[in-house]
């Protein structure tokens, strides 16, 4: 799944102008395809997608619409590899960035929270 992101990442699908979040989608589903198999080096790395000058699209809008999900899942890898501080950065930062969640999305606040508080243990 990484190796096709990588391959398919390169190449500018016409699609992708009506459906700028494709990419940030398929990278979310396969870091955490890839965290839950172990392969946290490799999970984490497609989720540096946000820290260059540019995110998915050149536009404000539309990294900030996902970066609080990948600040969770980032989270959950630094957890994963037994990094308690980094773990709890990247939560705070979803945390920070979910203030007010959707109902849908209120469970995974409540989760951030709670392992917050018990990586502050």
């Amino acid at each position: 799944m990484a190796a096709l992101e990588w391959e398919e990442a390169a190449a500018w699908a016409p699609d992708f102008v009506d459906h700028p979040f494709t990419i940030a989608v398929d990278r979310i589903a396969a870091a955490r395809w890839l965290a839950d198999a172990r392969d946290l080096d490799q999970a984490a790395r497609l989720l540096a997608l946000g820290d260059g000058a540019y995110f998915i699209h050149p536009s404000v809008s539309y990294s900030t619409m996902v970066s609080g999900l990948i600040a969770r899942e980032r989270g959950r890898i630094e957890e994963q590899r037994g990094n308690p501080d980094a773990a709890r950065e990247y939560y705070g930062e979803f945390l920070r960035r979910y203030d007010r969640p959707v109902p849908a999305h209120q469970r995974m606040v409540e989760d951030a929270k709670a392992t917050v508080a018990a990586l502050r243990q």
